[in-house]
């Protein structure tokens, strides 16, 4: 072999290791960047459904499905597995409900009634455009800011009849208002909501909810 074709197998070779030496980098870089942009999810981190304070949560609570109440356990004095889900279901839909009904501002444009006609009934969807129609007329004075923000504490189950298609679930609350800024708390207290729930064409929709003194 002459010396022409040994510096060529020479150069051959060292192209080759030096190219695998650059997609090993390479390709060590590109994981890295990708673990760094990717980073694993605490399942402890998810918002859970309660927490509604702000608008962008409410594609959260759309995502909650239908309810509809199943007939039943036909045994006197049982409550199927099924029946208790079910209640549950509308136990934590009272909860997210009144926590971004009772959650508002001066300068909210009404946004805490708004985005919550997903859950409303026909009825309810009336009276929430009559009732903004109304305040609209008051003409409220916005410049000075005012809000209040509640968050659930419990719930108490009133009322429940699959057979006429009612429920009534006592929420209670903690609420906390602020006037001049968001951070200027100037009274926090106790309240409690009366949220009624009617079944309409196979599904519960919320039909009031009564702040109670």
């Amino acid at each position: 072999m002459n010396k022409k074709i040994l510096s060529i197998i020479i150069i051959v070779v060292g192209l080759i290791i030096l190219s695998a030496i650059v997609y090993v980098f390479f390709v060590s870089d590109y994981f890295y960047e990708k673990s760094i942009k990717t980073p694993v999810i605490d399942d402890s981190q998810i918002p859970k459904i309660a927490d509604i304070e702000n608008d962008k949560d409410i594609d959260t609570i759309k995502k909650i499905k239908e309810i509809t109440i199943d007939p039943g356990n036909s045994n006197s004095g049982v409550v199927s597995e099924k029946t208790v889900s079910d209640k549950n279901d509308l136990s934590r839909i009272a909860i997210s409900f009144a926590e971004r009904f009772g959650t508002y501002s001066n300068q909210s444009n009404f946004g805490n009634i708004t985005g919550l006609k997903i859950f409303m009934s026909r009825n309810m969807k009336k009276w929430s455009d009559e009732y903004i129609a109304n305040q609209k007329k008051n003409n409220i004075d916005t410049s000075i800011y005012y809000g209040i923000t509640t968050k659930a504490a419990t719930t108490e189950l009133q009322e429940y009849d699959d057979d006429l298609g009612v429920a009534n679930i006592l929420v209670i609350t903690r609420r906390r208002e602020a006037t001049g800024t968001m951070n200027n708390l100037s009274n926090v207290f106790t309240q409690n909501v009366l949220v009624d729930f009617v079944k309409e064409d196979g599904s519960w929709k919320i039909d009031k909810a009564s702040w109670l003194e």
